[in-house]
């Protein structure tokens, strides 16, 4: 239930006003910093947020990307403290058993148990975590959460239909995301 109140529902909207997408993230701390797939908020002006709780937030910045791995790192307006999952520094061992909370919903409510087939490290701070069997969209963005109740991961879109694993991103390098200088040529 704890859990439940970090998670978010995300609407994203062109500069019309218009709905682009929805789908889902997380409270990875109190300050109102979430994160969610960066898909969801291609092309978006504005994005608005509702908690596990039921509040409404609006988005007020994206304070970090990774397109490769199809990571957002955003920040809501709020004057009060959000719930947050705690973030483990760990990604996962062979075997570990780990559950997936997906957004919940009347339809959903389900944590879905699965087993750890294996992790990778692609770079120090960059971590994958596979999991045994794959998972339907609607786990799309959906916390990987270990039996203290950590989050270790958080599941991403499959490679391809066929997937027989599912695998997540690490969300402590979710975390480490943060805003890049784009430098301009100047002209003399």
């Amino acid at each position: 239930k704890k859990a439940a109140k970090a998670q978010i529902s995300i609407v994203t909207m062109n500069e019309k006003g218009d709905m682009l997408q929805s789908g889902s993230g997380f409270f990875i701390d109190k300050n109102g910093t979430a994160l969610a797939d960066y898909q969801l908020f291609k092309q978006a002006s504005k994005a608005k947020v509702v908690s596990g709780e039921g509040k409404e937030y609006e988005v007020e910045a994206i304070v970090g990307v990774s397109s490769l791995y199809d990571l957002v790192k955003f920040r809501v307006k709020t004057d009060k403290e959000t719930p947050a999952l705690t973030i483990s520094d760990r990604i996962g061992v062979k075997h570990e058993h780990v559950y997936v909370l997906p957004y919940p919903t009347k339809e959903n409510k389900n944590v879905c148990k699965r087993h750890v087939a294996r992790h990778s490290e692609i770079q120090r701070e960059i971590r994958l975590l596979h999991l045994r069997s794959p998972l339907d969209e609607k786990y799309l963005n959906s916390p990987v959460m270990d039996e203290e109740g950590e989050v270790l991961g958080m599941i991403q879109r499959k490679a391809n239909a066929s997937a027989t694993t599912s695998y997540a991103v690490s969300v402590a390098y979710g975390n480490t995301l943060a805003p890049t200088a784009c430098l301009r040529p100047t002209t003399t």
